[in-house]
């Protein structure tokens, strides 16, 4: 058992909650997700008695979407027979993209009466471990909310057997979670996202970039119009124009399992788009007004798809945090990471809720990596990430278009403005990355 702090409503000292709520037999995999119950939640899970079921996979619908989702209850009772008593409990839930902790203490219990006292509530925490067959998770996260990693869900996919799991809050309260919500983990963690491998039939557009470097205000300037805010019924992000004909980019997280988002413009234009590819292990997402933007003219920013940025070089990233439209914050790259799924890259630039998204650009605008405010640890100042866009394009396996220029190339691949050609023979369609040499072994993220 571990001694548990219970912040300051109260103090529980060596306790470790078990788990009371029934145990139930789990579908295999190969099931169809369509025999998965749709239920409607009227009430914030965020309660002692929250009216939802326990450990049972369903899906949860809305105007721009659904989601699955497995609710988990754990309690203890101390004391109550022959004068007042408590309850301790945690109730959790998890969605493919997020684990959700909720703690709360009911007053005056006894074994007839039940608790007739009041209820004392606190939200999760800052970090969790999640020990899983043998193997430890360590998440960051804020306000009780923590990000699923694509490493655990690669963990419970590969689940044999019955193992134990544990959450430990805040490295003091040790929740176990018993085998009937681990089977439905399970599931949940093993649903295929129909848009996962959808292919785009779209293709990128080099576009010209000054060799001299910009001042940093008309670089903001020319950049700016590009960038947008993402909202869906999952919460706010940032997003930025990829392509002419109307592709936007973005984190998956951010939609989720959306199958809209509105799309706000630097002009404050609004648009209803399309989730069109979602990439979970790069935590990518395509979104596309292509059937919407007749009456808007889109500039795409420049790639830098060639080469990945160097140490020490500077970045600058653009996005939306707190709701906080195009704000900038400027930093230098810190390394560049390589995860089993991600090639992240490590800035100081302050990033933050609602940047997630957002174009992490070089000093002469070119998008070096997709903005991630979930990789890093809440309140850990100077440290940012970035998906590198290398990765990300990659794994959505978008091409450049063909092009008539003819001219010097910039270290990204991109053509220096004032030096093209016009030349009638076209290039061979280049798929990317396109890197002028192999890349030395990347350190590991460290935790």
């Amino acid at each position: 058992m571990l001694k548990s702090s219970f912040s300051y409503y109260c103090k529980i000292s060596l306790i470790s909650l078990t788990f009371l709520t029934s145990t139930i037999a789990s579908p295999t995999i190969a099931q169809d997700i369509d025999r998965v119950r749709e239920v409607k939640i009227e009430n914030d899970w965020r309660s002692s008695d929250p009216d939802v079921p326990f450990s049972e996979l369903v899906k949860i619908s809305s105007p721009l979407g659904y989601y699955y989702v497995v609710f988990d209850k754990n309690f203890q009772k101390y004391g109550g027979w022959f004068g007042p008593g408590s309850e301790l409990g945690v109730i959790t839930r998890f969605t493919y993209d997020d684990i959700g902790i909720f703690l709360y203490r009911k007053e005056g219990c006894d074994g007839i009466l039940g608790c007739l006292g009041g209820t004392q509530t606190q939200q999760g925490g800052e970090t969790i471990d999640i020990i899983l067959g043998g193997d430890t998770f360590t998440l960051y996260g804020d306000g009780g909310m923590f990000p699923v990693t694509p490493e655990i869900r690669k963990a419970f996919q590969n689940l044999q057997g019955n193992p134990k799991m544990q959450i430990v809050i805040n490295k003091t309260t040790s929740n176990d979670i018993g085998g009937g919500t681990v089977n439905q983990l399970k599931r949940l963690y093993s649903i295929k996202d129909p848009l996962g491998d959808k292919s785009i039939n779209s293709q990128i557009a080099l576009i010209p970039v000054n060799q001299e470097e910009p001042k940093l205000e008309k670089l903001i300037a020319s950049v700016i119009p590009s960038v947008v805010k993402i909202q869906t019924n999952y919460g706010d992000g940032t997003g930025f124009i990829l392509t002419k004909d109307g592709l936007i980019v973005t984190n998956r997280h951010v939609v989720s399992r959306s199958d809209k988002a509105e799309v706000t413009f630097y002009d404050k234009t609004k648009i209803e788009a399309t989730v069109v590819r979602r990439d979970v292990n790069a935590d990518i997402a395509i979104v596309s007004i292509s059937d919407r933007f007749q009456n808007l003219s889109l500039k795409p920013l420049p790639i830098c798809y060639q080469q990945y940025p160097n140490l020490g070089e500077s970045v600058i990233a653009i996005g939306n945090p707190l709701s906080l439209s195009n704000t900038i914050t400027r930093g230098i790259v810190s390394g560049i990471r390589e995860t089993e799924s991600q090639t992240l890259i490590q800035t100081d630039a302050s990033i933050n809720p609602g940047n997630s998204g957002g174009p992490l650009i070089n000093k002469y605008g070119e998008v070096v990596g997709v903005v991630n405010a979930r990789i890093a640890g809440i309140g850990i100042q100077g440290l940012g990430f970035a998906v590198s866009i290398i990765n990300a394009l990659e794994n959505l396996e978008i091409e450049l278009g063909k092009s008539n220029f003819k001219g010097e190339l910039n270290k990204c691949g991109n053509p220096i403005a004032g030096t093209e050609v016009n030349n009638p023979q076209e290039p061979e369609v280049r798929p990317l990355p396109l890197l002028e040499k192999d890349l030395p072994p990347l350190p590991p993220l460290e935790q």
